[in-house]
């Protein structure tokens, strides 16, 4: 494996492409860690489209081979942490009860691999973090597990927060999101934010990117839906929020 100079934290397989697949440039590696990697959620389209029995684990499997087929497009690597998603795990994405237990047990296992990357690292890693822009409780367990832990990670890594996609294209739901994420920080805390406007070829790229993982629209996918808008204007862009104190 490469040298790691960026991790992304990406809740289920394809939200690094959905969020962030516009940042990617030829010359840089990506690692990419899934962590809800075991999945039983797929578009009532893609479903009628199978046959024989329909579980979990062949979900995953269609899932996971989405994600490898992105990712012979670039520069990267990959590895799945494993845990369940919020369905497989029998609980409503947006219902928050036990977010606290999510957190736990995320943290039992995120913190220590992350450790285990930066140990082989000689240099400081990148680390990209979803807001939790939606309020699924996937993203935000991974949000607040690394809220929880950025005073131990901030000896190997700089943070960067990325607007998840494809919530983030609705104005008032990105709005909300972004007001939520200040208020899980003390205000002492401040972040700069990067915009990565997209070019027609770049746009062209990433809707490319999002149709790999096919199992996962109900209908065609639109570029818009996944992109934010310039302030009214036709140009689109992502979103990350780098740290810049703790």
């Amino acid at each position: 494996m490469k040298n790691i100079k960026k991790v992304v934290l990406s809740p289920h397989y394809d939200d690094f492409c959905f969020s962030l697949s516009g940042f990617i440039k030829a010359e840089e590696h990506w690692h990419v860690i899934n962590i809800f990697s075991q999945c039983n959620h797929i578009a009532d389209r893609y479903l009628k489209c199978l046959t024989g029995e329909i579980n979990y684990l062949k979900i995953t499997a269609i899932r996971d081979q989405e994600d490898i087929e992105f990712f012979k497009l670039f520069d990267g690597s990959r590895e799945n942490l494993g845990l369940k998603e919020a369905t497989l795990r029998g609980s409503n994405p947006f219902d928050l009860k036990y977010l606290n237990e999510v957190i736990g047990e995320l943290s039992k296992v995120l913190v220590p691999r992350l450790n285990q990357i930066s140990a082989k690292e000689s240099s400081v890693i990148d680390l990209y973090c979803p807001m939790g822009i939606g309020g699924h409780i996937d993203h935000l367990a991974t949000l607040l597990c690394i809220r929880n832990s950025l005073i131990d990670l901030s000896k190997s890594f700089n943070f960067y927060f990325y607007e998840d996609l494809p919530y983030a294209s609705n104005p008032t739901m990105r709005q909300k999101g972004l007001s939520n994420f200040s208020a899980n920080f003390h205000d002492s805390i401040q972040f700069l934010n990067r915009v990565n406007l997209l070019n027609d070829s770049e746009k062209f790229l990433k809707s490319k990117f999002i149709s790999i993982y096919r199992s996962q629209h109900e209908s065609e996918p639109s570029f818009d839906r996944f992109s934010i808008a310039h302030n009214g204007h036709n140009a689109r862009f992502e979103s990350v929020w780098s740290l810049i104190n703790i």
